[in-house]
């Protein structure tokens, strides 16, 4: 059955964060790619050479074969640099069963409602939360929970 896609919250992000320590590269990177830049899974993949680290950007071929491009977040940075350095073809190499193995991991967190693309939920999420209170400090009142910036 399909899981819900929802945002995952701060405490269970500090959890995932600590159980990626002990897992292999490829999901911490594909981690931190999601959560900073709020791409796709399939979306980690991207090529190093539609990342400029002189300009800071990232492009992003999304659904449809749409070119999306985005300002590098400087979390992701080390991971494009490391990439390039080793002559890697993209940033991350995602195995086959990157989604199923994903689920496993969520399930072993004991956090089975969870699935990759709530990386994206909670991206959207938190930009829509903080532009609302961003946009609540012009009017003087805020009764929304503040939130980090992604």
């Amino acid at each position: 059955p399909a899981r819900e896609k929802r945002e995952i919250t701060k405490e269970e992000e500090r959890r995932i964060v600590e159980a990626l320590k002990e897992a292999p590269e490829w999901m911490r990177d594909s981690f931190m790619i999601a959560m900073k830049q709020g791409c796709r899974l399939k979306e980690v993949q991207v090529p190093v050479e539609r990342v400029d680290l002189e300009h800071d950007t990232i492009r992003f071929l999304g659904k449809g074969g749409r070119m999306h491009e985005a300002p590098l977040h400087r979390d992701v940075r080390p991971i494009a640099e490391k990439a390039m350095r080793e002559g890697r073809s993209s940033l991350v190499k995602l195995p086959g069963n990157a989604s199923k193995q994903w689920c496993q991991f969520f399930d072993d967190l004991g956090m089975p409602d969870l699935s990759f693309h709530c990386t994206r939920v909670t991206v959207v999420t938190r930009l829509a939360m903080y532009a609302i209170c961003r946009a609540c400090v012009g009017v003087g009142t805020c009764d929304l929970p503040q939130t980090e910036s992604a």
